[in-house]
């Protein structure tokens, strides 16, 4: 599993969601290709396209945060 549902407290009206040992590691493992990826465009870009590729990727980064989360593929990561 990636996530497990996390107790709540009094004060909680619904239980929170957070990421197992597994999950962590996924999102660790994640982290760095994303910043694998972004170092390639950068450095095949030139000093005119860097500013621009960072904008674009800040962009794609912060517009996926603000998305519903999209459910797996595989119904056991949940």
């Amino acid at each position: 599993m990636l996530i497990a549902r996390a107790e709540r407290t009094a004060e909680e009206r619904v239980r929170r969601l957070t990421l197992t040992q597994k999950g962590h590691a996924r999102l660790a493992a994640a982290a760095v290709h994303v910043q694998q990826l972004e170092d390639l465009l950068v450095e095949h870009a030139g000093p005119e396209s860097t500013g621009t590729i960072l904008a674009w990727l800040r962009s794609c980064a912060d517009n996926l945060d603000q998305q519903p989360a999209v459910p797996s593929l595989d119904s056991t990561a949940v």
